[in-house]
C-alpha cells in the first residue's frame, strides 16, 4: 500500500533520526508532549457543538487521551475505538458500561458531501475492510496513523465525537513510535475541509466498482493522496520545527568540583527546578554524568542566571560553565 510518497517518508525518518543523533530524549519528549497538548486542545473544537461545552469536552478528551496512550500496545483493535470513543464522548454510553456503541442511523458530516454508511452493519463491514488492509501491508507508522484517522472520519462509527476519537487513536499512534503529533489549526480548517472532501469522494468514486472489497483501501487514487500528505507533511514540520529549536537553545557543559555525590545531585535537582519554577511548558534538559562528574544543560537560561544559581548551592566546592 502506497500512503505517502517514498521521499516524504525518507525525510521523515531523516528528521526523526537528528533528533535521536542528538541524544536529548528528555528534551525531545517535552516537545513532543507540548505538541501534544496543542493538538488536544485543537481537536476539542473539530466538531460543531463544542464550543458551547468546551471545558467538559476538553476534560473528557484528556481522560481518553491518557487511557489511550496507556493501553495501546502498537497493534490498532476495536476495543480501544470503542473505549476511547465513550471517554471522548461519554454520552454515548448506554448502562454504565465503558464502550461507544456504533452508530445505527444516518449521519452527516458538516461542509461535506458525502453521506457516512447508513447502518450498523455498514460501519462494521468498513471498519473490518481498514483493519484488514493494515494487517495485509506493512506500513510505515506514520502511513498507518494517516490511515486510521482518514477512513475513521470518513466513516463516522459513533454518534458523536468521531474526529476527537479519530484524532487520539492517530496521534497516539504516532506517539507510540515516536513521532510528533499532528494538530489541524483553526487558520487550516478550510484546506483541511476540502482536502478531506477530495479524499472521501475519491474514495466512493474509486471504490465503487472494485470487485475485492479492500482494493479501494490497499490502492488509493490521486484525490485521496492530498489528504494524505497534508498530515504527513505536518509530522515533518513537526520534527523540523523541533531540530529548529533545539538548535536555538543555549548549550552548556559544567565540570562541577565536588568531593561526594551530594553535591553533584543538588546542582542537578536545583537546575531543574529553575525551569519547572519558570514555566511548566519550557522545553529544557539538566542531564547529569556521574563518571565524569559533568552536567549537560540545554534550555533557556542565560549565562549569567546559570552562575548564579551554581554559586549558592554551598555543597559544591566549585565549578566550570562552558558554552557549547
Amino acid at each position: 500500500m502506497n500512503i505517502l510518497p517514498p521521499d516524504l517518508l525518507r525525510d521523515i525518518d531523516k528528521a526523526q533520526t537528528r533528533l535521536d543523533e542528538q541524544q536529548l530524549d528528555t528534551f525531545v519528549a517535552a516537545m513532543f508532549h507540548n505538541l501534544q497538548r496543542q493538538a488536544n486542545i485543537s481537536a476539542v473544537v473539530q466538531d460543531g457543538d463544542n464550543a458551547r461545552r468546551k471545558k467538559q469536552v476538553g476534560n473528557s478528551f484528556e481522560r481518553a487521551w491518557k487511557y489511550a496512550h496507556n493501553h495501546y500496545d502498537g497493534n490498532f483493535n476495536f476495543n480501544l475505538l470503542t473505549e476511547v470513543a465513550a471517554l471522548v464522548e461519554p454520552s454515548l454510553c448506554q448502562n454504565g458500561k465503558n464502550y461507544a456503541p456504533y452508530r445505527s442511523s444516518l449521519a452527516r458530516m458538516d461542509g461535506l458531501r458525502n453521506l457516512p454508511p447508513a447502518d450498523t452493519t455498514r460501519i462494521l463491514h468498513n471498519l473490518d475492510r481498514v483493519f484488514t488492509s493494515i494487517q495485509k501491508d506493512v506500513l510505515h507508522p506514520v502511513e498507518e496513523a494517516i490511515f486510521l484517522y482518514s477512513h475513521l472520519v470518513r466513516i463516522q462509527p459513533f454518534s458523536n465525537g468521531n474526529k476527537r476519537t479519530a484524532s487520539i487513536i492517530m496521534n497516539t499512534t504516532l506517539d507510540y513510535h515516536q513521532f510528533p503529533t499532528i494538530e489541524i489549526k483553526p487558520r487550516e480548517r478550510s484546506t483541511y475541509t476540502s482536502l478531506l472532501d477530495s479524499f472521501i469522494q475519491g474514495f466512493k468514486d474509486e471504490g465503487s466498482s472494485a470487485i475485492n472489497p479492500i482494493e479501494p483501501y490497499l490502492n488509493p487514487g490521486w484525490m485521496q493522496k492530498g489528504f494524505f500528505d497534508f498530515l504527513g507533511n505536518k509530522v515533518l514540520s513537526n520534527l523540523e520545527a523541533a531540530e529548529c529549536h533545539l538548535k536555538c537553545l543555549p548549550k552548556y557543559s559544567i565540570e562541577l568540583d565536588t568531593n561526594g555525590r551530594s553535591g553533584m545531585y543538588t546542582a542537578k535537582k536545583t537546575l531543574s527546578a529553575w525551569f519547572k519554577r519558570r514555566n511548566n511548558d519550557e522545553v529544557y534538559q539538566v542531564r547529569l554524568e556521574r563518571m565524569n562528574q559533568t552536567l549537560n544543560v540545554v534550555g533557556n537560561i542565560s549565562y549569567e542566571v546559570l552562575d548564579h544559581i551554581l554559586n549558592d548551592i554551598k555543597s559544591l566546592d566549585g565549578y566550570k560553565i562552558e558554552t557549547l
